[in-house]
């Protein structure tokens, strides 16, 4: 089994287009692959309701985004502000401890993406964490919990100095990083 751990933010376009290509990878090859999320709060001072991009050419971005992710039929171009994460990263270190980290991922960047909500309102992040199984969510956010895991990943990210999300490291060694296409996971992964 191969195991990686993926350096991601829920906002980031190209960690969404890596997320789809990993599930596809997934399934493709025959060697297993356990994925460990590792969160990096990339744009952490955003605030709640959200920022539009502030873009020269929005839709040379929206095309560029979702060429990279039409070979799995992904469209992170197609959504235009940045949400904070800090509420979805906190309950997806409760989602990890829970063993639901999986559907969790996948639930929230469908809805940050696929369906464009707001993923920093309580309501929303709650229903998300709620249909993937986590329990207790409501008390992570209420209690702060995991703030300091948030700030200590940011720490550890800037040590090793990582510029890009996403990036996928394999036993202690960088094999990945920054905007992916689907070939370069698929000669990753399934050699």
């Amino acid at each position: 089994m191969r195991k990686i751990r993926v350096y991601f933010d829920f906002c980031c376009p190209y960690c969404y287009n890596e997320h789809e290509f990993l599930k596809v990878i997934k399934k493709e090859t025959k060697e297993p692959i356990e994925v460990e999320y590792f969160s990096w709060e990339i744009h952490p001072d955003t605030a709640l309701e959200g920022i539009d991009f502030n873009l020269s050419d929005p839709y040379e971005h929206q095309k560029k985004l979702n060429d990279l992710g039409k070979p799995v039929g992904a469209t992170p171009g197609d959504m235009f502000k940045i949400y904070n994460t800090k509420k979805s990263l906190q309950i997806l270190e409760e989602a990890i401890k829970q063993g639901v980290q999986e559907a969790y991922v996948d639930l929230v960047f469908h809805a940050y993406f696929v369906e464009q909500v707001n993923i920093a309102d309580d309501a929303v992040i709650l229903k998300i964490a709620e249909k993937a199984g986590v329990n207790g969510a409501k008390e992570v956010l209420a209690e702060g919990r995991y703030l300091d895991t948030i700030l200590a990943h940011d720490d550890h990210c800037m040590k090793l100095g990582l510029e890009y999300v996403p990036t996928i490291e394999e036993d202690g060694k960088i094999i990945l990083t920054g905007a992916l296409t689907f070939d370069d996971m698929k000669k990753e992964f399934l050699k």
